[in-house]
């Protein structure tokens, strides 16, 4: 029997699953292709750089629409300081719609 990846269960938990749902036992990470972002800044707003290669509209409040592309949130790399990340304020009600290359199941999300 092949190792699942789900590291929250325990030993006994892990071989039970397995054996009711083999296709877990394929698990594997799932690559974000791209993301649209509602009501974000721009890059540089308050210092910060992101980058973003898809479509940004204004909404005319000082606040932004992503959509079609890839950037900063999917480039594999965590960022670490305020030159590779992407700044969002809580009162600007933002959201991440992620889309993956593949049909999959999500077990669990690790943000960064």
């Amino acid at each position: 029997m092949k190792k699942i990846a789900i590291a929250t269960f325990e030993a006994l938990s892990l071989l039970a699953i397995g054996s009711i749902f083999p296709e877990l036992a394929n698990a594997a990470t799932v690559k974000i292709s791209s993301y649209d972002v509602t009501n974000t800044h721009l890059s540089g707003f308050g210092g910060w750089n992101h980058n973003y290669n898809g479509t940004i509209n204004s909404n005319g409040n000082g606040t932004y629409n992503y959509s079609d592309g890839s950037g900063t949130l999917n480039d594999g790399l965590i960022g670490t300081d305020l030159g590779n990340t992407h700044l969002f304020f809580k009162s600007d009600n933002s959201t991440i719609s992620t889309f993956l290359n593949q049909k999959s199941t999500i077990a669990n999300i690790k943000l960064f």
